[in-house]
């Protein structure tokens, strides 16, 4: 990921496919982790002040 938010991929010898599945690959990831901090919130906000 560069600073102005554009992804980009590296493969070795040029190969589209790879380049494109480990971009899909890393896109998937941060899909995941997002989903998974809002979860992480949404639980720590739902136990305010429940002992």
């Amino acid at each position: 990921m560069t600073v102005d938010g554009v992804m980009n991929a590296n493969a070795v010898q040029w190969d589209l496919i790879q380049a494109t599945t480990d971009l899909m690959y890393m896109f998937e990831r941060r899909v995941i982790d997002k989903k998974e901090e809002k979860l992480e919130h949404r639980r720590r906000s739902r136990n305010i002040g429940h002992s």
